[in-house]
């Protein structure tokens, strides 16, 4: 029926055809396979919102893992923000936050690692979340200061702004030094 023909228009080479989908399965309240759905949220920015709104039609219990589990940090990072904005309580907040430390592992280029700050950020503050709710994110983190990037000067000092910002959040007292030194530094520090 419907479902079945929007579900195959989701995954069509045109952006627009994607976006237009989205945009019937949401204004319809259609029930369609979230696998088709969460992918898009990594998509091109008209198509990743309407995969946001299109999302919101169903229960978050159904596409969470697919959002927890995603292989894009893209995906990752829009789908973890709309759930925390569906359901900004402790325990949603606590499983992202675990996510990003997981991801924070791994390899990250510039922009996602600034995008996983964010949603660290959006977590903690949607869930009311402290340095004693989450003791291994300020160490992991205050690792990374100050960050080394490919970035331009301004991209870099954005992104330990970023990173600071996450720091004092979580009582990083350790940072001190070094940010003393960097604020001193009128570029982004090199190895």
């Amino acid at each position: 029926g419907m479902e079945s023909t929007l579900e195959q228009l989701l995954t069509d080479d045109s952006p627009a055809v994607r976006r237009q989908a989205c945009e019937s399965v949401g204004r319809a309240q259609l029930a369609v396979n979230p696998e088709k759905l969460v992918p898009l949220l990594g998509d091109e920015r008209y198509v990743a919102w309407a995969a946001r709104q299109a999302l919101q039609n169903l229960r978050v219990d159904q596409w969470r893992p697919l959002v927890m589990q995603a292989e894009s940090a893209k995906v990752f990072h829009h789908g973890a923000a709309l759930m925390l904005a569906i359901d900004p309580s402790k325990p949603t907040a606590q499983a992202v936050l675990d996510e990003t430390q997981v991801r924070l592992a791994g390899f990250l280029d510039d922009n996602d690692f600034i995008d996983l700050l964010r949603v660290m950020q959006l977590a903690l503050h949607r869930g009311g979340l402290e340095a004693k709710d989450c003791p291994e994110l300020g160490p992991q983190l205050a690792r990374e200061f100050p960050a080394r990037t490919d970035l331009n000067p301004a991209g870099g000092r954005f992104m330990n702004r970023e990173l600071i910002r996450l720091l004092v959040h979580l009582q990083q007292v350790s940072i001190a030094p070094r940010l003393v030194d960097y604020a001193q530094s009128d570029e982004p520090m090199e190895d």
